[in-house]
């Protein structure tokens, strides 16, 4: 199974007009088989390279990786819509809808999510995407700050980052009402759960207030890893940002934080 988070960001330059300055998805990189066989490199959060569209799943990993994945290469290929259009949403539903009706095990898909966080003009939106039999479910979730920054988490590791949450989600918390602190939660939940199906490298894409989606590299332990796999003899890994567990900016080649970067100690 899966955790999957989405958070968003806030500029706090001026605290009684906060704006969403940035939007997350981050996932744990675990699939498994009959409850024992395992593999810790499946990717399971989707950033768009062209425009400014981030995914993210939990449930049936075959349904759910197939359907990003093919919505996004036509997003990609400019054949879905364009990035200001603000149906989007309606669009990618109307996609996956499609596909449910040819899947043979939909039935199956009943516990399967895909979310989908967008920026439309210069304003950032979540939406989820649920599964009924043969329908899709679309909602809109809120992005605000009396929801904690944090939107929504999912799947089977949701309760375990639950009770974590529940532990920093308060004023005394140095890290309280920041985007660092969700992650924070994120990293400490995949690699204490106690449920087994939870586990490797997070995985992180994000949004910002201009360009595409971003896909980021993980700095753990030492070693760099892209989508839940260790990626160290790849030849340009410096085209990528890399974030190690505090969720710090730091050098893919040295580990170190990066020119300007401020540390973000987890606490």
């Amino acid at each position: 199974m899966t955790l999957v988070v989405a958070w968003a960001g806030f500029d706090d330059k001026s605290r009684h007009r906060r704006k969403v300055s940035s939007l997350y998805i981050a996932a744990d990189s675990r699939i498994s088989w009959d409850g024992t066989a395992r593999y810790d490199g499946h990717q399971k959060v989707f950033a768009s390279v062209k425009h400014p569209e981030i995914f993210g799943f939990c449930g049936d990993v075959t349904f759910c990786n197939m359907a990003i994945s093919q919505i996004l290469t036509k997003i990609d290929s400019n054949i879905l819509f364009s990035s200001e259009e603000s149906n989007k949403a309606d669009i990618i539903a109307a996609e996956i809808s499609q596909m449910v009706r040819e899947y043979p095990s939909a039935n199956n898909l009943r516990n399967s999510q895909i979310i989908y966080g967008t920026r439309i003009a210069t304003q950032f939106h979540f939406f989820l995407f649920e599964f009924k039999s043969r329908e899709v479910l679309l909602s809109e979730w809120p992005i605000s700050e009396e929801r904690g920054r944090k939107i929504y988490f999912g799947g089977s590791g949701r309760d375990s980052f639950n009770d974590n949450w529940i532990n920093v989600d308060h004023e005394k918390d140095e890290n309280h009402m920041t985007t660092r602190n969700v992650y924070h939660c994120v990293a400490r939940t995949i690699e204490q759960c106690a449920d087994s199906q939870v586990g490797g490298v997070p995985q992180l894409v994000g949004l910002y207030r201009v360009g595409a989606g971003r896909q980021f590299g993980i700095v753990k332990d030492g070693t760099c890893y892209f989508g839940g796999l260790p990626c160290k003899d790849l030849p340009n890994l410096t085209n990528l940002e890399w974030r190690n567990d505090n969720f710090e900016r730091v050098d893919v080649n040295t580990g170190n934080l990066m020119p300007g970067a401020h540390p973000q100690p987890m606490r």
